[in-house]
């Protein structure tokens, strides 16, 4: 008998509010009442006050906790598997992950080995872990932009290959996620720019997804507005909440989209691309969206005069064509404003090593879900205007 797909979920109970994190003690209490947990946390956020608050919530409700903060940016599965006992065998009731996607995923890797065992790489791809995995993980996030506090993918780094891999599957979801918008205000405005970018492209990329849904482009059309609207303020003053507060909702309900359709061209280039020229992902990202735009316009008119009309464009007399135009004019301008870098000559690429990117962003699996059809000569083509 043919099995009846899921239309949509989101598994993660999430609670969202400013000061939210410094009830964390009480929130874990009272869902599972764990007595003893893990709390990973981003090095750079352990000695704030956030963090105390959050301390004195674990000691006011009895909850024995050990920290564990040597995390390393892009998750290396080496990390993941040399801790690994943290976790196993230490009959934990949680583990609270406080970071950004790094902090996050490190947690996943880390329940995921000490529940099968194995290599982080034994999973890499979609829909290999299948089991529920324990303890439940609480995700705080403190960026807006990976969406991993509430995503089915961990990303982790192979250093010995120096790329980056995922783990794509429904049991590595976080159970919980507390969205504290005072977590990410005064971030740096390069911090800001790099995982707002993110976001933006998780959005797009999931709303012109060839699997996307009537939910899922709800979720997206809403939420390509807000970045329209607030990431360009969240940069300009790393203070103004109300910016923090919709770049977070916005960056928490793109993964709860794309946990669906996936992702596209854009992210299936940044993963070699990135460990090729040294950068962080979104800075890959942000270079690489308006030429991804580009390329996927074509497949999808309708679609993309709908993302100009989220950016506030008034396209009910203007040409599908003209309006898509103006969705990747709105976006490059964006992207100069988050002084992004635009050209991958700019880190040394030639057209001679070109081809050194294609072989890895077809073997991706966010290829498959990119609505216009990618092939070495077009991908090839794509990359040239780049230079």
């Amino acid at each position: 008998m043919e099995t009846v797909k899921v239309l949509f979920q989101c598994p993660t109970k999430i609670f969202q509010g400013r000061g939210i994190s410094g009830q964390v003690g009480k929130i874990v209490k009272q869902e599972v009442a764990a007595k003893k947990i893990l709390v990973l946390i981003d090095p750079a956020i352990k000695e704030t006050d956030r963090f105390g608050e959050m301390v004195d919530s674990f000691n006011l409700v009895g909850i024995q906790f050990s920290v564990f903060d040597n995390i390393i940016p892009d998750a290396p599965s080496s990390n993941v598997e040399k801790n690994v006992d943290l976790v196993k065998g230490q009959d934990l009731g949680a583990i609270v992950a406080i970071g950004g996607g790094s902090t996050i995923d490190t947690a996943k890797g880390l329940r995921l080995l000490a529940n099968l065992g194995h290599t982080v790489k034994h999973f890499l791809g979609v829909g290999t872990v299948k089991t529920r995995l324990d303890p439940p993980i609480f995700s705080v996030p403190t960026t807006a932009g990976t969406g991993s506090e509430v995503s089915t993918a961990a990303a982790f780094k192979d250093e010995a290959e120096n790329r980056k891999f995922a783990v794509i599957d429904w049991p590595m979801i976080p159970d919980y996620c507390l969205a504290d918008p005072l977590l990410t205000v005064g971030k740096p405005p390069s911090l800001t720019a790099i995982t707002g970018i993110d976001t933006l492209a998780h959005l797009i990329e999931s709303y012109v997804s060839r699997k996307a849904n009537l939910m899922s482009d709800a979720i997206n059309l809403k939420c390509i507005g807000l970045v329209g609207r607030y990431l360009e303020r969240a940069f300009c003053n790393g203070d103004d909440l109300e910016a923090r507060e919709n770049m977070q909702f916005a960056s928490v309900m793109s993964a709860v989209a794309f946990n669906h359709t996936q992702v596209g061209l854009d992210h299936s280039i940044a993963m070699p691309l990135s460990s090729a020229i040294g950068t962080p992902h979104g800075v890959s990202i942000g270079l690489m969206l308006p030429y991804v735009m580009e390329f996927n316009r074509p497949a999808v008119p309708k679609k993309f005069k709908e993302i100009a009309r989220a950016f506030g464009y008034n396209v009910e007399t203007m040409a599908e064509r003209e309006a898509g135009e103006k969705a990747i004019e709105f976006v490059r301008g964006l992207c100069t404003v988050l002084c992004l870098p635009s050209r991958l000559g700019e880190f040394g690429v030639t057209k001679e090593t070109l081809p050194n990117f294609i072989d890895g962003t077809l073997a991706s699996m966010h290829t498959q879900t990119n609505p216009r059809k990618v092939t070495p000569e077009n991908l090839l083509a794509l990359f040239e205007k780049t230079l």
